[in-house]
């Protein structure tokens, strides 16, 4: 089911989530709802979503990335390894690659993180997946591994003393 996004300065985007223990009904139930609605997202699309931007401050997240309609659950993750090598390094300048968030509409910046990363993180079926990611996959993991630490990307980008650009 499709559920409001909430906008900040919710509360609940700055909350701490808690670890999901076990496979369920009301675990199946909230994969579908974050699916369906980073799914019906349009403007702007987006290529993640967290479960606390749906009101719900538990550890999963989905990722749907290029351009395809197949949605990735990601389910207890972590950071288990990252490069020194940053998308600084990498683009040719900070306007290549701005994040935004469909919890901060029209709100966007460029925050200097790892190109690649080594993640571990359940799927939907609670099977351990160790998966290596680079560029935008490993950017958008990042930024929503961020949600579920109560993190927003604004607050990275003035802990980096990034500009705040608004469209």
């Amino acid at each position: 089911m499709v559920k409001p996004i909430l906008i900040a300065p919710s509360k609940k985007l700055n909350q701490i989530s808690t670890r999901i223990k076990s496979p369920g009904k009301s675990v199946d139930n909230l994969f579908r709802d974050l699916r369906d609605t980073l799914l019906l997202q349009k403007d702007p699309e987006g290529v993640g979503l967290a479960a606390p931007q749906i009101g719900v401050n538990q550890q999963v997240f989905v990722l749907k990335l290029d351009n395809s309609r197949e949605v990735e659950i990601i389910v207890n993750p972590k950071i288990v390894n990252l490069s020194s090598r940053t998308n600084l390094d990498v683009l040719q300048k900070k306007d290549d690659f701005l994040e935004g968030c469909l919890s901060l509409p029209g709100v966007y910046s460029f925050i200097e993180r790892p190109w690649e990363i080594e993640a571990e993180y359940l799927d939907q079926n609670f099977r351990k997946v160790r998966k290596k990611m680079e560029g935008e996959a490993a950017i958008a993991f990042q930024h929503e591994l961020d949600h579920l630490e109560g993190i927003l990307f604004t607050q990275r980008a003035l802990e980096q003393g990034q500009d705040i650009i608004t469209r």
